[in-house]
């Protein structure tokens, strides 16, 4: 029995050392790969906007900011911005977007 204990620890430990190494390896790929892309600046319209608090060990949390755009062809796209373009944007404004694969990179009315 107290042999088992070791080995499960191990085994506990190896599983959330594999989880952080992809997390981090697939952060990695996804900025790569924005990094190779052109930026794209188009026109769009604001048509909705979220939040989503991702909990945390002492429960505090931590925000993140989720704004979708759809461009002039009707695709729309939802993208990760920063708090001061979450709260200075509103539904239903008009402007100049531009990102760089999935990164939001400004709006501009």
């Amino acid at each position: 029995m107290s042999a088992i204990i070791p080995i499960m620890l191990f085994a506990i430990f190896a599983l959330v050392l594999v989880f952080m190494g992809t997390t981090f390896a697939r952060a990695t790929g996804n900025y790569k790969n924005n990094m190779k892309l052109p930026r794209i600046s188009a026109h769009a319209k604001v048509v909705s906007h979220r939040t989503f608090t991702e909990p945390v060990a002492n429960g505090a949390g931590r925000r993140k900011y989720f704004m979708t755009f759809e461009y002039d062809t009707g695709d729309r796209a939802e993208y990760t911005v920063s708090e001061d373009a979450f709260s200075y944007f509103d539904i239903g404004d008009e402007g100049t977007i531009t990102v760089r694969g999935t990164e939001f990179i400004s709006f501009v009315i």
